[in-house]
């Protein structure tokens, strides 16, 4: 276990430097070539690579958090550039059974390689619908820079306002201290959900109408760093039990 252990870090540490990610396909050929495994070939260590859940690494009030809003009557799209995988394995998507059948797409997957480019037709998309506003949740600035200009790109006159939130959960983050732009830095979803609610009442907007929110994945909702840390320990144990 110590040596397929060690070959499986080196690897997966080599991929987050060069590429920023674990790429499946290309560290499980590498995992072949480094370790001697009988009758398990790439394409098994890569779909167990892919199917190592991330539910335990749920942050504390991210499922419940979720829940609020689909209750409420919002619309949740999950907006991530990680593996679809790593979403359905988080347990987040089995929230759509406690919706009727029919308002199940309330909870939607906004996913893909570059993140960003799903954007503009999803803000179009809005346009079209009964939303109050559209809130994006993040935990990079730069990310929300990115959210903003798109959505400044899209010209059209039922536009619904926007609100940027920047999820920051260092241990001396403060709370709802809002930012030019309506950027607000918070700790949490439940923060978002509190500085959005906030916000609509120092501008005297009622609460009630419904709002699209863009929620990130990656140490939003998951503990992505403890996560990336004992993904290694997790491919080691599975490869070493097929392998016995």
């Amino acid at each position: 276990m110590a040596n397929t252990l060690e070959i499986i870090q080196d690897i997966f540490y080599e991929q987050e430097r060069e590429i920023g990610y674990v790429d499946p396909k290309l560290a499980s050929a590498k995992i072949v070539n480094a370790a001697s495994f009988s009758g398990i070939d790439e394409s098994f260590i890569a779909r167990q690579i892919h199917k190592i859940p991330t539910k335990e690494y749920l942050y504390d009030g991210a499922y419940a958090s979720l829940d609020e809003l689909l209750k409420r009557g919002d619309d949740v799209s999950i907006w991530t550039d990680d593996y679809v995988t790593r979403v359905a394995t988080s347990g987040v998507t089995s929230l759509r059974t406690n919706l009727p059948f029919d308002l199940r797409k309330r909870l939607g997957l906004a996913s893909g390689i570059e993140k960003f480019s799903l954007l503009p037709q999803a803000i179009n998309d809005a346009c079209s619908s009964d939303y109050k506003s559209i809130v994006f949740v993040d935990n990079k600035e730069g990310n929300l820079s990115k959210a903003s200009a798109l959505y400044a790109g899209v010209n059209n006159p039922l536009k619904p306002d926007a609100y940027f939130m920047l999820v920051d959960r260092s241990k001396d983050a403060p709370e709802n201290v809002v930012f030019p732009q309506m950027r607000t830095v918070i700790p949490s979803i439940v923060g978002s959900m509190e500085a959005y609610n906030e916000i609509q009442r120092e501008n005297n907007q009622p609460n009630d109408g419904k709002v699209l929110w863009f929620v990130d994945f990656n140490e939003v909702l998951v503990d992505t760093p403890e996560f990336k840390q004992n993904l290694p320990g997790s491919v080691a144990s599975v490869l070493e039990k097929y392998a016995s």
